[in-house]
């Protein structure tokens, strides 16, 4: 199957995309969960999240540029050779990619697998094969009021945002889930370093940057750092060292509906797995930043029973 894909574009809808900034996630109205985002890539690794997505669209729709009807990446003889995209999925801990190949056909596990709102996409350009084109991304936002999104286990997580408008982090929920903003910090303040603390990263196209991570019960505003909001369309690391259980992920355009804490109904819980750079060809890895480990008091705890004592301190 080549890169193609019919879509009927209307006259004023290229004149808005014509002028619409790069990494820029729009609405095409406010009571509309439609909307588009386009993509600008360098050569090298550009990692992204997908607010917009079409029904029964496949990986080849998604890297299908919606003006052009062009795929934007470049084929080659093997994996190696090949522009590519890859993906950790965090439900069972290992890394997926898919390719193109030199007739433009899509190779590779990851082409079976329906592209997600929560998952972040990792596009490598090959050297030699950078272009000038951009993405275009056309679809609907997810439209769910609240999202559970499961118990993440110590370490390092890629984080999409989901929603197709900015989410405050002080609205994110991670708090509700065991996000800690003391139990990993030493006693003397002084000694605070931001290497131990819980964290996030965003990527901005030429490394992690912008740290947002957790400070002092004793201050007022618990975000430090100058990252304050979740951008549609960009991806972010997550670091933790003791497990949250992140229940209560509502749309930033609704006062949401009234939280379950789920731990504490002792329900079963969707587990995400830290990223491993042991599953896969480790030199075939994006630029992921170093996470120093803490010991943690309750590192022996199940995520559940250790999210539970955490909030009961």
């Amino acid at each position: 199957m080549r890169c193609e894909k019919a879509i009927i574009l209307t006259i004023i809808l290229v004149g808005i995309l014509l002028i619409m900034s790069p990494a820029h996630a729009q609405l095409e109205s406010p009571s509309s969960p439609a909307g588009f985002i386009r993509y600008s890539f360098e050569e090298g690794w550009n990692a992204i999240s997908l607010p917009f997505l079409q029904e029964d669209e496949d990986l080849e729709d998604v890297f299908t540029d919606d003006l052009s009807l062009e795929c934007f990446l470049t084929g080659g003889a093997t994996e190696e050779e090949s522009d590519r995209v890859l993906v950790f999925d965090p439900e069972f801990g290992q890394w997926i990619s898919a390719w193109i190949d030199e007739d433009g056909d899509w190779q590779g596990s990851l082409t079976s697998r329906d592209p997600r709102y929560d998952w972040v996409y990792w596009v490598q350009i090959r050297e030699g094969h950078q272009r000038n084109d951009e993405l275009l991304v056309r679809g609907l936002g997810c439209n769910e009021p609240m999202i559970d999104r499961g118990v993440y286990q110590p370490g390092m997580h890629f984080i999409s945002p989901i929603w197709a408008g900015e989410f405050e982090l002080r609205f994110s929920g991670l708090e509700e889930a065991g996000y800690s903003f003391d139990s990993i910090l030493p006693q003397d303040p002084d000694e605070y370093t931001g290497e131990v603390s819980n964290y996030i990263l965003e990527f901005d196209g030429n490394g992690w940057h912008r740290v947002a991570y957790s400070t002092s019960l004793l201050r007022i505003d618990k975000w430090d750092g100058n990252l304050n909001a979740f951008t549609p369309g960009k991806a972010y690391i997550l670091v933790i060292h003791e497990p949250i259980d992140w229940y209560y992920y509502r749309r930033p355009d609704l006062a949401g509906p009234t939280a379950t804490n789920a731990t504490q109904s002792n329900s079963e819980r969707p587990v995400r797995k830290a990223v491993s750079v042991t599953s896969y060809r480790v030199s075939d890895l994006p630029p992921l930043p170093e996470v120093q480990r803490h010991q943690t008091r309750n590192e022996s705890s199940s995520p559940a029973q250790s999210i539970r004592e955490r909030k009961e301190q």
